[in-house]
């Protein structure tokens, strides 16, 4: 039920205008599952689906009281755009962190990893890119944590 990256730029620039009109900033979220080629090889690509769906619930559930949009970007990575501040966004990514990793599932448990970033105006390709490379930083780091890309630090 979700739009992919080529729908992206135009619910972007909604969300950007309406930021600006409320005066909010807008935070991407990059989200990895954790292992699905594991998962895939298991239970198959019909149980990695179920996977797929189960976690999109679980975020959706976690993000109704914010203005948010929410893409699959292409296998196992989605990007969740917010309207909030520093500290909500990533006190945000990490209950959905939390709570991917406890609840169960259908398939099998897993677990997310999360990169977060502001998004300053201008490319979206840009912000895209500090939250992939905050992304990496948790997977490279152990998988199942939340990082906030570099430049947000000094802000939450």
């Amino acid at each position: 039920g979700l739009y992919n990256r080529v729908g992206f730029q135009i619910q972007a620039d909604k969300y950007k205008m309406y930021a600006k009109s409320s005066g909010r900033s807008l935070y991407i979220s990059f989200i990895d599952i954790d292992g699905l080629k594991k998962v895939n090889d298991t239970y198959g690509h019909e149980g990695g689906d179920v996977v797929l769906k189960e976690i999109v619930k679980l975020v959706v559930s976690q993000t109704m009281d914010v203005p948010n949009y929410m893409i699959r970007w292409g296998g196992e990575e989605f990007l969740l755009i917010t309207q909030e501040s520093p500290v909500m966004a990533v006190n945000r990514a990490e209950k959905i962190r939390r709570t991917i990793e406890t609840q169960a599932r259908s398939v099998c448990p897993v677990t997310v990893s999360i990169g977060v970033t502001l998004y300053e105006g201008g490319d979206y390709n840009h912000a895209v890119k500090k939250a992939d490379q905050a992304l990496y930083i948790a997977k490279n780091s152990g998988r199942n944590q939340v990082c906030v890309e570099e430049s947000m630090q000094g802000k939450i």
